[in-house]
């Protein structure tokens, strides 16, 4: 296993260490160093689908992907189907790590998908719930409310939600057939939950507002929502969806390269979005290739394994030939495998005081659930793992400085050395398992 010391902790080595730094209040701990910034200058850990970790097995009423009509009468058979429930679970969860662990871990960016569906027991009557195809176990109000009870425990963090119904927050139908006033209503909940702690559009700005106003406001959940109008109505709580930049198509192997050079380049993006108030999003997660569902389909469902050959081809990996992930998240756990080439390359390129850098915020998939804000990747050894969220928090730090051993404020060498610190804890780690897709130096070394 080619396991590779952190570019500063392998310099730091001998060095007097930094004082622990806790991932659960990070915007608190580097106060000192970006304060003076908007969130549109930082770089936020998020993660993809958020919520899946607590879907049931029912497919959601207005479920994503499918005909409306097919999408509720699958939600009132299901129950005469349990493998099949039970296998479309498996196809749409994206995350084991709950949402307090995630955010305990530095996650500041959160995909919080929606929709207006019956229960997914018996009789139980409509309300609003999370969903990715299947919906939660529970209303979505809950999670939120352990999210407000979280940010008073926290009180130097600002979070970042993109409410929509499947990633598309510049869609205007996504909630069709649900009335005004049930949006509205709902929309109130949630305002009630967050008394006090809300984003005001007419105070505070993503662009012009810094990170030291919002924290003097109490201004520390921002709201991007799509067909945001619809749920808010001329209250000044919240921005539509469509000032997300959401850019897509960087995860894999076959990406890699093509987010190295997104992320060399992504200061102009930022600068250009933040010009005109919008967040500059990128997804690292990455749908399978249709080979996956098909595969997984027969041999589970129909005990045939004769599409497994043709599953391994289509995600392109060199001698991965006679293996397909079995769900969505081992999928996810293969694309985090050689999406920490492409973290890391840009983390390394920050380090030195390049102009590299990480958009507004990242959402990715399969996080470790015990809070250290690290993403699998290892079908074999589920604990192994790559420090996602220290590494994205940590170029904020090098730019702020300088680089790595910048000294632009008094402490940049205490925050550059805790943050490797937690970073060697999880480093990049290469290894050769061609069966499961896991190669070394393919499609190209770490720089």
């Amino acid at each position: 296993m080619l396991r590779l010391c952190p570019l500063m902790a392998c310099a730091l080595l001998g060095a007097a260490p930094g004082a622990a730094l806790n991932m659960s209040d990070w915007m608190g701990e580097l106060r000192p160093v970006i304060q003076n910034l908007t969130l549109l200058d930082l770089s936020v850990p998020g993660t993809h689908d958020t919520m899946t970790y607590d879907l049931s097995k029912r497919i959601s009423d207005r479920a994503n992907d499918i005909p409306e009509a097919l999408a509720a009468f699958l939600h009132d058979v299901g129950p005469l189907l349990p493998d099949v429930e039970g296998f479309v679970r498996e196809q749409a969860v994206t995350q084991s790590a709950d949402i307090v662990a995630q955010l305990d871990g530095g996650v500041r960016f959160i995909d919080f998908r929606i929709i207006y569906t019956k229960g997914p027991n018996l009789f139980e009557r409509a309300d609003w719930y999370n969903l990715h195809l299947v919906e939660s176990n529970g209303p979505c109000l809950a999670p939120l409310k352990a999210v407000r009870a979280w940010l008073d425990q926290h009180p130097s963090e600002i979070l970042t939600f993109w409410v929509t119904r499947h990633g598309s927050g510049c869609k205007h139908d996504q909630f069709p057939d649900i009335p005004d006033e049930d949006m509205r209503a709902f929309f109130d909940a949630v305002l009630d939950v967050f008394d006090g702690v809300m984003w005001d559009t007419a105070v505070s700005t993503p662009n012009a507002t810094t990170v030291g106003e919002l924290l003097a406001r109490n201004h520390r959940v921002l709201m991007y929502v799509g067909e945001g109008a619809r749920f808010y109505g001329n209250k000044t709580v919240a921005y539509d969806g469509c000032l997300v930049d959401n850019r897509l198509g960087g995860a894999g192997p076959e990406n890699a390269k093509n987010a190295i050079d997104e992320f060399a380049g992504a200061q102009g993006v930022i600068d250009a979005d933040k010009k005109a108030g919008r967040y500059y999003l990128k997804s690292m997660a990455e749908s399978p290739p249709g080979e996956q569902m098909g595969a997984d389909v027969m041999e589970q469902l129909l005990g045939y394994a004769g599409e497994i050959k043709k599953c391994a081809a289509a995600y392109h990996i060199p001698n991965m030939t006679d293996w397909c992930p079995p769900s969505l998240i081992s999928s996810e756990r293969l694309m985090n495998y050689y999406n920490q080439l492409a973290l890391e390359t840009t983390a390394r390129a920050s380090a030195r005081g390049g102009a590299a850098r990480f958009p507004n915020a990242i959402y990715i998939d399969a996080l470790l659930a015990n809070s250290s804000g690290a993403i699998q990747t290892s079908e074999t050894s589920l604990a192994t793992a790559y420090a996602y969220a220290p590494t994205v928090v940590a170029t904020n730090v090098w730019r702020a400085c300088g680089g790595a051993s910048g000294t632009a404020f008094p402490e940049c060498a205490g925050l550059s050395a805790a943050l490797e610190a937690l970073r060697a804890a999880y480093p990049f780690q290469q290894w050769v398992d061609p069966t499961h897709g896991r190669l070394v130096g393919w499609p190209l070394p770490l720089v």
